[in-house]
């Protein structure tokens, strides 16, 4: 009986190697291939002008710039805050008290993927929180949603009784655009003032 019981285990069993000696044994199938996602690629980025209190030269690039994404021609939203990127916000403003005026998600920047090589990188800027804002010096409304061209700059403002001005600024850059050594950027005289105050 043992016998017929082994032979009709090897038989059930064939493409199988089996330990007989252990009793553990291992499937000798072809595995089914898995589907690993491939890494997307940036398609633009939010870089760090200027912010009180940070000399901006002094960090890594990878902690001068915001990745966003988008892919296949799809719109795809990337939410920027405290809450989203809190390590960055961290380098940027070291001072807690200016980085607790960045709301939890303070916007929302929607972007698409060029059709190609040669098309601008479209993207849109929609305030969601309670800080204050301007884009390209026009201030954001909540809600409502601004055009981010190559070089557009996002200011966080900051009024208080001692002092007042762009505490934080950032520049959207596509991608393509980005060189990989980043050159030093001009001081804000905004910034300076909140720095200095």
């Amino acid at each position: 009986a043992g016998r017929r019981w082994r032979a009709a285990e090897e038989e059930d069993c064939a493409g199988c190697a089996v330990d007989c000696s252990t009793g553990w044994r291992w499937m000798a199938r072809a595995a089914s291939p898995i589907a690993v996602a491939a890494p997307r690629a940036a398609v633009a980025f939010l870089e760090v002008v200027a912010a009180a209190g940070l000399d901006v030269m002094a960090l890594q690039p990878e902690r001068r710039r915001l990745p966003l994404f988008g892919g296949g021609g799809t719109s795809v939203s990337t939410p920027v805050g405290r809450q989203h990127q809190p390590e960055l916000f961290e380098v940027w403003l070291p001072d807690q008290g200016l980085r607790n005026c960045v709301s939890r998600t303070a916007f929302e920047v929607s972007l698409a993927a060029p059709a190609s090589s040669s098309s601008e990188v479209s993207g849109w800027l929609t305030a969601r929180g309670m800080n204050t804002l301007a884009v390209d010096g026009a201030a954001a409304v909540s809600g409502v949603g601004v055009q981010l061209r190559a070089g557009s700059e996002v200011a966080f403002t900051y009024t208080g009784p001692n002092q007042s001005g762009v505490f934080l600024l950032l520049r959207f850059t596509p991608a393509a655009s980005t060189p990989s050594a980043v050159t030093a950027p001009a001081a804000s005289p905004a910034v300076a003032s909140v720095v200095a105050a």
